[in-house]
């Protein structure tokens, strides 16, 4: 195994060819981009989360949520922008197919904490 995490390393960072490993290192290559994506968005989330400290109830409740909205929007920037970087791997189009699915999940969800935060304002309008 350690060869093969040698062989991901050398691709990785000096962007050598790696030989074929049994999909392993394409396996790799897609957990690390979507993984890549994701704490970044659990430290944009960390980092703001702070910002809503102030706040009780339901405007704590909306900010929280803004705060994840944005933070999904650059989780699908990066995700999308990494969707790029599968021609490098062993398996492009699996890569991509992965890295697709991944992205719509994160859409879904996306338009799942929009839809509640549009709610929340709402309420707190007519409050």
């Amino acid at each position: 195994m350690s060869k093969i995490l040698e062989n991901y390393m050398n691709k990785l960072f000096n962007k050598e060819e790696v030989q074929e490993q049994g999909g392993i290192v394409a396996l790799m290559s897609i957990t690390s981009l979507v993984g890549t994506a994701l704490q970044l968005y659990q430290t944009f989330v960390t980092k703001k989360e702070g910002f809503c400290d102030n706040r009780e109830g339901l405007e704590k409740s909306i900010c929280l949520l803004d705060i994840k909205i944005e933070a999904t929007k650059v989780y699908l920037g990066q995700l999308k922008s990494n969707i790029n970087s599968c021609s490098k791997t062993n398996d492009p189009d699996k890569c991509k197919e992965k890295i697709g699915e991944k992205i719509k999940i994160i859409s879904d969800r996306l338009t799942a904490l929009e839809r509640k935060s549009y709610e929340y304002k709402r309420q707190l309008r007519g409050a």
